[in-house]
């Protein structure tokens, strides 16, 4: 199955060939916290977007596409929290049983107009999550410092609220398919040693 807006035939969740994708191998993290990835339909697709990944690699979580053909995709309950940079931090004492986050994915501009528009995450706090202690490749071009993919953004949110194990189980995850996308963009070799951390290379 293709990815839009690729001339290969990619996987449908990690975005990459069939050659190199790894997620038969992925694993299946369970956690107590509920994760709703609110994915806008322009972005949803595109071999760099992470939430189709974050879905297949966490229990608990699940992906709506915003803004396609029915235009009825919204969530149908209000968050508790919602993950965005302007929001006040995460901390350890969020954590509750049912606790619901929401993201909004998308481009970052995209992202600024579901918060407008979808009522639903108005009613949630904004909460926002400490940038990762080791460097991780950027798929896309970071608009500031500080802003990282939904993918990095949940597994930060998660080691607040769920530990340390959980977030580096996810980044590791993150670092071997981010680092596979940009050898791949690159035409470096796909024996690919570690990526480099501050390698960025933007969606085509």
């Amino acid at each position: 199955m293709g990815i839009r807006g690729s001339p290969l035939e990619r996987c449908a969740v990690c975005g990459l060939p069939a050659a190199l994708c790894p997620c038969a191998q992925l694993p299946r993290l369970a956690c107590q916290t509920s994760w709703l990835l609110l994915s806008h339909a322009h972005d949803a697709e595109r071999p760099s977007n992470t939430s189709r990944l974050l879905v297949r690699c966490l229990g608990g979580s699940q992906r709506i596409v915003y803004g396609g053909p029915d235009r009825a995709s919204h969530p149908a309950a209000p968050p508790h929290l919602v993950l965005h940079p302007d929001g006040r931090p995460l901390c350890a004492a969020d954590a509750r049983p049912g606790l619901r986050v929401t993201v909004p994915d998308g481009t970052w501009s995209q992202v600024r107009r579901m918060l407008a528009r979808v009522v639903s995450l108005r009613a949630g706090e904004l909460v926002s999550v400490p940038p990762p202690t080791e460097p991780v490749p950027f798929i896309r071009r970071e608009p500031q410092p500080g802003h990282v993919c939904t993918f990095v953004a949940v597994a930060q949110a998660l080691g607040v609220l769920e530990g340390a194990e959980l977030r580096d189980e996810l980044l590791a995850v993150y670092r071997m398919v981010a680092g596979r996308q940009l050898a791949l963009r690159t035409g470096s070799p796909l024996e690919l040693a570690p990526p480099d951390p501050n390698q960025t290379v933007t969606d085509e």
